[in-house]
């Protein structure tokens, strides 16, 4: 979404030929594809430790940071990919769109007329 309003202040006469359906596919094919792949990993990771005690969950969605308390095997790894994947996912997302939204911004700013 916010490459499509960079290249729309920023390009506007190249709009149509960067922007084309295959290009939003293959974004919208990579952000799926993204998040099924890091949700398997983490799923698969987490229901191979051996839980022990209580298997009872105190909250009302089973997610995986809840059932990595349950085991009982040092979930150092497991833990530290989580973190790995949650920072990745926020840091490099807001980083581009945060840079798209600048060069925009520059582009505004560099109008001459009242309309900027």
């Amino acid at each position: 979404m916010s490459y499509d309003c960079y290249v729309a202040v920023c390009s506007p006469l190249r709009y149509a030929f960067v922007v084309h359906p295959r290009l939003c596919h293959i974004l919208a094919s990579m952000a799926w594809l993204s998040g099924v792949v890091t949700t398997l990993m983490q799923s698969t990771l987490t229901l191979q430790l051996p839980f022990c005690g209580h298997r009872q969950v105190d909250h009302f969605f089973c997610e995986v940071p809840v059932l990595i308390k349950l085991a009982c095997v040092d979930t150092t790894f497991i833990q530290a990919e989580l973190f790995v994947a949650s920072v990745l996912f926020l840091v490099v997302p807001l980083s581009l769109i945060l840079m798209s939204y600048g060069h925009i911004t520059q582009a505004v700013l560099k109008i001459k007329s009242a309309t900027g």
